[in-house]
């Protein structure tokens, strides 16, 4: 889950901007991710993300999926109204459909379908969640308005529901690297990841621990809004992943 919420993202801008990230591990890239957010009004919001594995990685587990959150601004937070993913990993077909009706998630379409054994979230569990997508632009509005990083939001996928947190840790200074178009000064966001329910029987011990991960927020231009300019993440195939900015 917190590499959906955290592979969002950019500008909050009158027309959709969008960027790339390339992704690392073990010094190899895996990844390539397009992150897009489009604010059509005062009132609507659009994040789409796509995502493919490259290199040797897309070898060993082929696949991406894209994805798309339509929603509206209520109170100053996003709100989302419809989520669809679509895409294929290691040969299996996946789709997903989430309509929200008063702040509670309604599922049309999963594929594959939930796992057998997995514990259920109940309905009253799932009521005011929202998806990764739409927490990590609600992130983004803070960093945009107060310049810091100070959050919660409770996402449930459809599978899983958890809990992210973010805070602000700082200013760091990002040196020029070969994998990155930015370098220069950002502001340092802790965030962590709860799953608090939706496991598997033999996994709960596992993932009941907290994952943590990090990101890097800036402008890109002088007096421009901060957008992600690098990110680091827990990841299920590649253990800990970086992505960097490319344009």
């Amino acid at each position: 889950t917190i590499l959906a919420v955290l592979l969002l993202v950019s500008a909050a801008a009158r027309a959709e901007t969008e960027l790339h990230f390339a992704g690392y591990a073990a010094g190899t890239q895996v990844m390539v991710v397009t992150a897009a957010y489009d604010v059509s009004g005062p009132s609507i919001y659009r994040v789409r993300i796509g995502f493919r594995t490259s290199g040797p990685a897309a070898a060993l587990f082929p696949g991406g999926t894209d994805s798309v959150v339509t929603g509206r601004i209520v109170a100053g937070h996003p709100q989302p109204d419809r989520v669809f993913s679509k895409g294929q990993f290691r040969g299996e077909a996946r789709l997903t459909q989430i309509d929200y009706v008063n702040g509670s998630p309604h599922i049309l379409k999963m594929e594959p379908g939930n796992d057998p054994g997995r514990e259920p979230v109940s309905e009253g569990r799932q009521a005011n969640t929202v998806d990764g997508m739409t927490a990590m632009a609600d992130l983004l509005r803070t960093v945009v308005t107060t310049g810091r990083c100070e959050g919660r939001s409770t996402v449930y996928d459809g599978r899983r529901l958890n809990e992210i947190e973010a805070h602000t840790t700082g200013r760091d200074f990002l040196p020029p690297t070969s994998r990155s178009s930015f370098a220069g000064e950002a502001l340092h966001c802790a965030i962590t990841s709860r799953w608090l329910a939706g496991f598997m029987p033999d996994t709960e011990d596992k993932f009941r621990k907290p994952q943590q991960a990090s990101a890097w927020f800036a402008p890109l231009t002088q007096g421009g809004p901060p957008v992600p300019v690098r990110i680091t993440i827990p990841t299920r195939f590649f253990g800990e992943a970086s992505l960097y900015l490319i344009d």
